[in-house]
């Protein structure tokens, strides 16, 4: 893992087409704006995780198994919205 250090107003870069920008710190949270094009797709950590077990629960019903129940104990096939929750979080000018 590479670790870097940035202050308020820095960026960073990830290949040629991906920014992310700290926008803001306060306490133990800090907030990133990002800027990559929209054919990369970019996601909070525990939304990506979502996603997968509701991928995966979808290719276990349809291959007629019965989806397990997640962590909340909802149903994986309800409320099939692969994207993540907050999509104004994310800045994309490109």
């Amino acid at each position: 893992m590479l670790i870097l250090t940035r202050r308020l107003d820095e960026s960073l870069r990830i290949g040629d087409d991906v920014t992310l920008t700290i926008l803001g710190v306060r306490g133990k949270q800090v907030r990133i704006g990002v800027n990559a094009p929209r054919s990369v797709p970019v996601h909070r950590q525990e939304t990506h995780e979502r996603m997968r077990r509701e991928l995966a629960a979808q290719a276990a019903y349809a291959g007629n198994e019965m989806p397990e129940e997640d962590e909340e104990g909802a149903d994986p096939r309800q409320g099939n919205q692969l994207h993540d929750e907050n999509p104004s979080d994310r800045s994309n000018n490109t």
